[in-house]
């Protein structure tokens, strides 16, 4: 009878730890393993016609072999049974939902392609998506935008202008040809701007200038582009990609400045009626000599040094020089980073001052120095779901430039004013609070969840091992 009461009296208390545990789930560890898989389907909205896709990434978090240990144990107690604490693996499930344009039929006048239909974030536009829309006589990308495919407004006979959002990275072979635009704007993000060794901008016969935002000119971007005449490379850019304006038998003037300090192969070759205008001694003035490409000095713009500083109140902050050419504008003003503050952009004070925006149009008479404006940013955290163990306690990480102020618990998690959360006592052994951090600029909330400690399941092992010696 004392053995059955033994027996008893372990069963139940061996119940209670586990009640205590089981809403704490599976600890993420031992082997991870990511899958992706994506489902099309064809939708309309109005004029346009896309493709929705859902793709789910979907990563397991298997425990590591708890029989081994847990099996160990009992067979010291003299217990034959079966795996006590299996492999447990709870799968969790990230969405996105992305959508191509494949038509835009009977798009007419000037459009604002959609950023999204309904939840499918628009990252494309098709090959041939609007080819044929004699009625369309202007298109806004909008920065959702990351591609547009080959021949995307091919034969659209009236478009005039295109603005292409900030976010383009692929410009189709030909996306423009047949059409009647004359200048482009090239983000800075574009990075691939042929297909097949095909220009973007191959068959866009009436298109005359084009600007480039990125310090770096792609390769093949006007490759045998022969309508385009003349080119001025702006001063923020350091390099010209190989063949970037092979066969552009129409090109007579190009103005390199100073900065451009690489020139890739065939960049301007078969450029038959070519004068590259440089400053003397620069790199441009050495590639021409080099190949055999006539050049003037004359002409050049005139280029001034501005200091950027970074304004920081540090003694340490770096600070960099960028060139700039009367006539043209501020582009080459760089974004920079600094932990915690948002850029609020360049002025000509340290204090107040008048802001400079990378469109403004340079007329100095003289080298200046600009100061970068800042701002708090809100808090920021790697993550926001928070595991403590019961009856314990931890540090929550949180970045901001000024001191947070901390709010939220129950009777399970408590939390002070230096971010540390606690677990409370409570009968269940479970529990989970949201906890917020805030600033002047914002806040940031946190899941914590209350888990079990890994004592618990130590005596969970001995009280079953006990309960049947």
């Amino acid at each position: 009878m004392k053995k059955l009461g033994k027996r008893i009296l372990s069963m139940v208390l061996v119940a209670l730890m586990v009640v205590g545990v089981a809403g704490a789930g599976a600890v993420e560890a031992g082997a991870v393993t990511t899958s992706t898989s994506s489902t099309a389907t064809t939708e309309v909205s109005g004029i346009y016609t896309y493709e929705a896709i859902t793709t789910v990434t979907t990563t397991t978090y298997s425990q590591n072999d708890w029989e081994a240990w847990v099996g160990g144990l009992l067979l010291v107690a003299g217990i034959f049974t079966a795996a006590l604490i299996p492999k447990i693996t709870e799968p969790s499930h990230s969405y996105a939902y992305t959508a191509t344009i494949t038509e835009g039929t009977g798009a007419s006048g000037e459009i604002t392609i959609p950023k999204s239909f309904d939840k499918f974030t628009v990252k494309g536009i098709g090959s041939s998506a609007f080819s044929g829309c004699t009625g369309l006589t202007g298109v806004t990308v909008p920065s959702s935008v990351t591609y547009i495919g080959a021949g995307a407004f091919e034969n659209c006979s009236n478009l005039r202008s295109i603005t292409l959002g900030n976010s383009v990275e692929t410009l189709g072979a030909d996306f423009l040809s047949g059409t009647k635009v004359s200048s482009i704007t090239v983000p800075a993000s574009v990075t691939t701007s042929a297909n097949g060794g095909v220009s973007p901008f191959y068959g866009a016969a009436n298109l005359r200038t084009v600007i480039f935002e990125s310090g770096k000119i792609p390769d093949k971007i006007l490759y045998e582009c022969s309508q385009i005449t003349n080119v001025t490379i702006p001063a923020y850019v350091t390099s010209i990609g190989a063949s970037a304006f092979f066969g552009c038998t129409g090109l007579t003037k190009v103005i390199i400045p100073n900065s451009v300090a690489s020139i890739g192969s065939s960049a301007f070759s078969d450029c038959t009626g070519l004068t590259i205008y440089c400053p003397e001694n620069s790199y441009a003035h050495k590639y021409a000599v080099a190949n055999g490409i006539p050049y003037s000095f004359d002409g050049v713009p005139v280029d001034h040094a501005v200091t950027l500083e970074k304004n920081t109140g540090s003694k340490s902050a770096d600070s960099s020089t960028v060139v700039v050419y009367n006539g043209e504008t501020y582009a080459a003003l760089p974004t920079p980073s600094r932990s915690n503050y948002v850029f609020d952009g360049w002025y000509t004070e340290a204090d107040g001052g008048v802001k400079v925006k990378q469109t403004d149009i340079v007329n100095l008479t003289e080298n200046t120095t600009l100061y970068a404006h800042w701002t708090i940013a809100p808090p920021a955290a790697s993550g926001t779901n928070i595991t403590v163990e019961y009856v314990g306690s931890t540090q929550i990480s949180v970045d901001s430039a000024e001191t947070l102020t901390w709010s939220g618990g129950n009777q399970y998690v408590s939390v002070d004013q230096s971010g540390r959360v606690t677990s409370l006592k409570n009968f269940t052994k479970t529990g989970s609070a949201t906890i917020t951090a805030t600033n002047s600029a914002g806040s940031v909330s946190f899941n914590v969840n209350v888990a079990p400690s890994s004592t618990q399941w130590f005596l969970i092992v001995v009280l079953f091992g006990w309960i049947w010696m």
